[in-house]
């Protein structure tokens, strides 16, 4: 379960401060670690011969170039730049789905002002909340059957291994911060993202998973992610079940208002899907992919 302690009163921002800690399995952790791995490699390439992001299917989504910039090509930017050059080879599926997400995320506001910073941590989580499944392989996650219950198992871990992964990705910064130049404070947005591939399967009835986590741990961010991931793997995805009509995917987050999502991400969602707002943005991110072997041959 959650531990919550403080660390420094307040971070760079001048905000509250505040970091998680949870527990994760042995078998998430020893996944993690190989992840991780990959990881820093490729994020140290970065560091060393320096970053052509250009070229990345990410960088043609409007708005990352704002976002990028809030984040000034800090460790945690290309972290998760290098986890999402790691998902392109592994799976493209869930590479774009990351993507879509990531898009999608920024449509479901609350009508609260965000700091730039917030506003990009907040992309970037989406960019990467499926990072865990670098550890789920090809098959499973391309297979448009029924899953087996070891195939369930071995995708429902993949919160924990993603969380995992971030939360060593911020060990490693921190206890190299000297050599990376990295300013301590800084990492705790390693934990808001880290939170964020934690609990986007977390759903506000207690009903999805990982299981020992107390939906009301949940905040802004992760209800944000949760309902753009869902969305898109309801509406937009093949894979596990054929992608659903306009008519039906209305029906199930009108079932989900109230129960496995609060109203206000369930009405959002319905409003994107009726005004044609999320298709128009899904449409734009199809054209990024007809690129994408370029992409991979640079690679």
């Amino acid at each position: 379960m959650f531990k919550p302690h403080k660390l420094p009163p307040k971070n760079i921002q001048g905000q509250e401060s505040a970091t998680w800690q949870y527990e994760v399995s042995t078998e998430a952790r020893k996944l993690a670690f190989n992840i991780s791995q990959q990881v820093m490699t490729v994020m140290n390439g970065y560091m060393k011969d320096g970053l052509n992001d250009a070229i990345m299917p990410i960088a043609r989504l409007d708005g990352y170039r704002k976002f990028s910039q809030a984040l000034n090509n800090e460790p945690l930017l290309l972290t998760i730049l290098a986890a999402q050059s790691l998902m392109e080879k592994h799976d493209v599926g869930t590479a774009r789905h990351q993507l879509q997400a990531a898009a999608l995320s920024t449509l479901f506001r609350t009508g609260l002002a965000k700091h730039p910073r917030r506003e990009a941590l907040d992309f970037f989580a989406a960019v990467c909340h499926d990072v865990g499944k670098l550890a789920v392989s090809s098959d499973t996650l391309n297979n448009p059957h029924q899953l087996t219950a070891e195939a369930q198992r071995e995708i429902k871990l993949h919160p924990e291994v993603g969380y995992a992964v971030l939360q060593m990705a911020k060990d490693h910064f921190f206890k190299n911060a000297k050599v990376y130049s990295v300013n301590p404070h800084i990492l705790t947005d390693f934990d808001y993202i880290a939170k964020v591939a934690l609990m986007h399967h977390v759903d506000v009835d207690g009903k999805g998973y990982p299981t020992s986590i107390d939906p009301k741990q949940t905040d802004p961010v992760v209800l944000e992610t949760a309902a753009a991931d869902k969305l898109d793997a309801i509406h937009y995805r093949d894979t596990y079940t054929r992608a659903k009509s306009d008519k039906v995917t209305i029906e199930i987050f009108m079932k989900m208002a109230g129960a496995s999502m609060p109203i206000l991400y369930a009405k959002a969602a319905i409003d994107l899907i009726k005004s044609g707002e999320a298709a128009t943005l899904i449409n734009s991110i199809k054209g990024i992919y007809e690129n994408r072997s370029v992409y991979l041959a640079v690679c």
